[in-house]
């Protein structure tokens, strides 16, 4: 699909790694859906419809809560997520090889580098925490000697706290952006944690602002893709209200069902594009042909 190239005639492009990623999906919608369906939505709607409809209640409106139902349900989205991830990749990679993609394939082609997705994700996770953590700490202080009157004027706390917020935004985004590819890159190169994350540093570099304009772009149809499936849902309790069906089992199912498909399809989305720039970065950089890639069939 792509000619062999060399790095001196080949620039990364916003355009050139969305092409990537939408040329995949489209030739392979079908199996993609299918796999996001299979891998995320439905363990979730099966541990919903599982749990007593107020646990399940409470974790949708904390989500970060420490409930029982709320950690079971992160557990479950952050496991089925590094799963999708995997799969996700090595469709697009696949096809962009000129391959056809095989769900089966993709899936036990995930089995044995599975722990080092994990590994990644949680890097990821962890130094995104951190930096939260810092972020919050200071905001606490100016709070606690605000309400102290060490602060005489409250816009000088408003000012700090923003101030804090949007210092803690920028290196999330850098940290974000530097790592968006390890996941492909442990598929492909299977470097292990540590050196995927290098790895991706080495090969983000330089193109840092294009990538985030791929990711927010992911993210946009991710969030319309939501907007259209929770407007389905609200149609979808209008009948249940007009049949008088509206409370109970119904309606947790409707829900729950909506959910699932929901984020199912949006992480698809998020992990089709990494795959799509991690194509594009090694054809930029490296003059990597699709046949180039062809260790991740070893």
């Amino acid at each position: 699909m792509f000619p062999n190239a060399t790095p001196s005639r080949i620039r990364f492009t916003i355009g050139g790694a969305l092409t990537a990623a939408f040329d995949a999906i489209g030739a392979n919608l079908g199996p993609m859906a299918v796999l996001a369906l299979a891998v995320v939505g439905v363990p979730q709607l099966l541990v919903r419809l599982a749990m007593p409809p107020a646990a399940v209640a409470v974790a949708v409106a904390q989500p970060f809560a420490q409930s029982p139902a709320s950690l079971v349900l992160l557990a479950v989205n952050f496991i089925t997520g590094v799963l999708l991830e995997g799969a996700v990749t090595l469709i697009v990679i696949t096809y962009l090889n000129g391959r056809r993609p095989r769900i089966g394939e993709s899936l036990a082609r995930v089995g044995p580098i599975f722990l080092p997705l994990i590994g990644i994700a949680l890097t990821i996770g962890v130094a995104a925490f951190l930096i939260i953590i810092a972020t919050i700490i200071p905001l606490i202080v100016i709070v606690a000697f605000t309400s102290r009157g060490m602060v005489t004027d409250p816009s000088l706390g408003v000012l700090v706290g923003l101030s804090a917020v949007l210092v803690a935004i920028i290196p999330m985004l850098f940290v974000v952006i530097m790592w968006a590819v390890a996941a492909p890159v442990q598929v492909v190169e299977r470097r292990g944690v540590i050196g995927s994350l290098s790895r991706s540093a080495e090969l983000t570099a330089r193109h840092r602002w294009a990538i985030l304009a791929v990711l927010a772009v992911m993210a946009l149809i991710g969030g319309a893709v939501g907007m259209v499936g929770f407007g389905l849902s609200a149609l979808a309790n209008m009948l249940l209200i007009s049949l008088g069906a509206f409370a109970g089992f119904p309606k947790l199912f409707v829900s729950s069902l909506v959910t699932a498909a929901v984020s199912s399809l949006g992480a698809m989305f998020g992990a089709a594009g990494r795959a799509g720039i991690y194509f594009e970065l090694r054809r930029a950089k490296e003059g990597a042909s699709p046949e180039s890639l062809g260790s991740v069939f070893d």
